[in-house]
């Protein structure tokens, strides 16, 4: 289970959710959203209940940049470099106790059919497959 963080750093709008697929929850959201939305952060932890104390204590903490529809906006910059650094999540899970699995198992597009899903999206962005899996691989290092 994973707790993201998708939005669009240069509109500044946020959403904060639990997803099994975080990759495939950008696909439903982006959808139906104007903006070029990405995974800007997210964290692996080892159980649906973690998750989601993670994701009503980050709501929370996040309340007062509420916007319509379960968004984020305005936040301010350094509150975004947390979000991108990771450490906004990262610090959630510590106050919460939550057990945060191995980075090293995150969820990456680990077959072609992962990959496949996140072309439509790419495609409407104008990127080609090789690019996408060059952005994969630089999202990962």
């Amino acid at each position: 289970m994973f707790v993201y963080i998708i939005g669009s750093i240069e509109q500044n709008v946020f959403q904060l959710g639990v997803a099994n697929d975080p990759f495939k929850r950008l696909a439903g959201v982006q959808a139906s959203n104007p903006y070029k939305l990405s995974i800007i952060s997210k964290l692996r932890v080892q159980s649906k209940n973690a998750a989601a104390l993670i994701e009503t204590l980050g709501h929370r903490s996040l309340g007062e940049y509420t916007a319509a529809g379960g968004w984020f906006a305005e936040v301010p910059d350094e509150l975004v470099t947390q979000f991108t650094d990771g450490h906004y999540l990262r610090s959630l899970a510590r106050r919460t106790g939550a057990k945060v699995s191995d980075r090293t198992q995150q969820a990456t597009p680990k077959s072609k059919v992962d990959l496949r899903r996140l072309t439509p999206i790419a495609k409407q962005n104008g990127l080609t497959f090789a690019a996408i899996l060059e952005k994969v691989e630089q999202a990962y290092d």
